[in-house]
């Protein structure tokens, strides 16, 4: 705040706050109207929604599910959990016997 302004009582700073918010909803409406009436005048060629991941079994391609996704994920975890628990026996055993 500067030196030369007083401070704001509460009813003042309260109607300063809604003067505000008013400013901002009346600006939300006009660039809400203004992008309306843009892809009014200016339409797009949509292109095709994308497919969802397939993968091929027999021949064929089956759309991959979530359920397909979270146990390749799962399988994943475990062999990275696998190979850091050798990979640490394997660090201890190399320290028992070389210290």
């Amino acid at each position: 705040m500067a030196e030369n302004e007083k401070p704001l009582s509460r009813a003042e700073y309260k109607r300063q706050q809604q003067n505000e918010e008013n400013e901002l909803k009346e600006r939300d409406k006009k660039r809400l109207k203004a992008e309306r009436d843009y892809a009014a005048t200016h339409p797009q060629n949509n292109p095709e929604p994308e497919e969802a991941p397939t993968r091929s079994r027999k021949g064929r391609t089956v759309p991959i599910s979530g359920e397909d996704k979270s146990r390749k994920m799962k399988s994943k975890l475990n062999i990275a959990i696998v190979g850091l628990v050798i990979a640490i026996v394997a660090v201890y055993l190399v320290l028992f016997f070389v210290g």
